[in-house]
C-alpha cells in the first residue's frame, strides 16, 4: 500500500511540476530593445557583454541593425563583442535591417571588414558581385585586401571560377602591392579548386611569393615538393588529370609545415623581402611609422600587410625587435626569435 501511495505521489508532482515551471517561466518578460542596450552598456564583463548582445537576435529590426552596425564602427570595441555582433546582423531577416546592412557594406566612404562579413553572413547573391568588383576594379590595396577576406568566408561552394582568376589575375600583377599578391596566393590555397595549382607552381621560384606558394600548394595537395618547382612541375604532369583537391585541416597543414621546414629548411635559398628589398642578416628591428599621416592613402595598410608577410616568411632563425613611434617597441626590450607563438602575437 504504501508502495502504491509513493507512486501516487511522484505521480502528481511529475504532472504539477512543469505546470508550474511553465507558469514560472511566462512571468519572466523578454527584455526590450531599450532594456538590452542599458543591460549591454552596464554589463561589468565581456562574457556578459557577449550574452546581451546575443538577444539582440530577438528584435529582428531596423533599430537593431542601425545599433550594431554602430557597434562595428566603434574602434574601441572589443573584438569578441564585434564578432557577435556580426553573427546576429549576418541572421536578421527584416528587410529594412538587410538593406541598412548591405548600404554599410558597400556605400560607405570607408568600407568596414566587420560590416563586410556581416553582409556576406546574410548570404545575398549581390555580396558576391560586389567582392568580385572589389578585387578587380577598385586598385586600392585595403579594398582587395578586404574582398580577399571576405571571399575566404563565402565557402567552396559559393566560390566561382571567376573568383578563382580574379585571385590568380592579382597575385601576377607585378604592378599590384605586395601584400595584396600575397594575399592572393595565400587565398588561393583555401579553395578546393585545381585552376590555380600550376599558377602557383610558377610563382615559386618568386621571392616575393615563395612562401605563400609553396604553403597553398601544400594545403591543396598534400604534397611534399616543399619548394623545388622541378619536382611540382613533374607531379603536376602526371596528376592533373586526375588530381582532386582534398583540403588539409588547419592541425594538419600547421605539422605538416613544421615538419619539411625542419627537414629542408624553411626556405633560405630564397631571400625575404620587406617592400621589395631584401633581408640580410639574422637580427632585425624594424622601426615602423604609425603616426596620423600613415593612415592616408592606404600607407598604414600596406605596412601591416609588408609585416604579416615578412613575419609569417622568417624562420627561427632570425630574430625581430619591432620599434613603432609615436607608441611603443614589440615584443619588449629586447628581439624576439621568429617561431610560431612569435608570429601568432605580432600578426
Amino acid at each position: 500500500m504504501k508502495r502504491v501511495f509513493v507512486i501516487l505521489v511522484i505521480t502528481l508532482l511529475a504532472g504539477f511540476y512543469p505546470t508550474f515551471s511553465s507558469a514560472q517561466e511566462q512571468t519572466i518578460p523578454q527584455p526590450t530593445f531599450d532594456d538590452l542596450k542599458q543591460e549591454l552598456n552596464s554589463a561589468p564583463t565581456i562574457p556578459s557583454k557577449r550574452e546581451f548582445l546575443r538577444l539582440f537576435a530577438d528584435h529582428d529590426h531596423l533599430d537593431t541593425a542601425t545599433y550594431l552596425i554602430a557597434l562595428l564602427n566603434d574602434k574601441k570595441a572589443v573584438p569578441s563583442l564585434k564578432k557577435e555582433a556580426i553573427a546576429v546582423l549576418s541572421g536578421l531577416k527584416n528587410s529594412d535591417a538587410r538593406v541598412a546592412v548591405k548600404e554599410a557594406a558597400t556605400s560607405a566612404r570607408e568600407i568596414s571588414k566587420h560590416i563586410l562579413e556581416a553582409y556576406i553572413g546574410q548570404g545575398d547573391p549581390d555580396s558576391r558581385i560586389f567582392l568580385l568588383h572589389l578585387i578587380k576594379e577598385t586598385g586600392s590595396p585595403r579594398l582587395q585586401a578586404l574582398a580577399i577576406h571576405g571571399v575566404s568566408q563565402l565557402g567552396a561552394d559559393a566560390i566561382s571560377e571567376g573568383y578563382i582568376k580574379a585571385l590568380v589575375d592579382l597575385m601576377k600583377d607585378e604592378e599590384a602591392f605586395h601584400g595584396t599578391r600575397r594575399a592572393a596566393a595565400k587565398a588561393l590555397g583555401t579553395i578546393p579548386a585545381t585552376t590555380a595549382i600550376p599558377e602557383l607552381i610558377l610563382l615559386l621560384p618568386d621571392p616575393l611569393l615563395t612562401y605563400e606558394a609553396r604553403d597553398s600548394l601544400l594545403r591543396l595537395t598534400g604534397e611534399k615538393h616543399w619548394t623545388d618547382q622541378d619536382d611540382w612541375i613533374e607531379w603536376w604532369r602526371n596528376n592533373r588529370e586526375a588530381f582532386q583537391p582534398e583540403m588539409l585541416s588547419t592541425r594538419s597543414f600547421n605539422y605538416q609545415r613544421q615538419k619539411l621546414a625542419a627537414l629542408l629548411g624553411a626556405g633560405s635559398d630564397f631571400a625575404a623581402s620587406f617592400y621589395g628589398r631584401n633581408i640580410v642578416g639574422k637580427r632585425i628591428l624594424f622601426i615602423l611609422d604609425t603616426s596620423g599621416s600613415m593612415y592616408s592613402y592606404d600607407r598604414i595598410v600596406v605596412l601591416r600587410s609588408e609585416m604579416t608577410g615578412i613575419i609569417q616568411s622568417l624562420s627561427e632563425a632570425y630574430e625581430i625587435g619591432i620599434l613603432t613611434f609615436p607608441k611603443t617597441r614589440f615584443p619588449g626590450k629586447d628581439f624576439g626569435i621568429a617561431d610560431e607563438k612569435f608570429r601568432e602575437r605580432s600578426v
